[in-house]
């Protein structure tokens, strides 16, 4: 399959799991703040992860922002909503 993500196969999906949870870990011992964690898909991307979290305990809070390749794809014309939502969640000062 082209453009495949790693949990359109089920089989994939429970494979790779030991693989990223390993992969949090290693970033997180880098000196992440485990505190929260912005996951970037409101779907299956959140469901895998919310899974994987719930297994390991790596965050304590999961913030959801929609892919950006979902905003540039189907809602462009709200663009400007949701780089106010990526300012606010990510807490950017501008």
């Amino acid at each position: 399959g082209v453009n495949m993500n790693y949990y359109d196969q089920k089989k994939w999906a429970e494979t790779l799991k030991p693989l990223m949870a390993d992969w949090l870990k290693t970033q997180l011992s880098f000196g992440g703040d485990a505190a929260r964690c912005v996951c970037l898909g409101s779907g299956k991307n959140l469901t895998y992860l919310k899974q994987l979290n719930h297994q390991n305990g790596f965050f304590k809070r999961i913030d959801v922002l929609d892919h950006p390749r979902f905003i540039m794809q189907y809602r462009r014309k709200k663009l400007t909503e949701y780089l106010e939502q990526y300012v606010e969640v990510l807490n950017f000062n501008l």
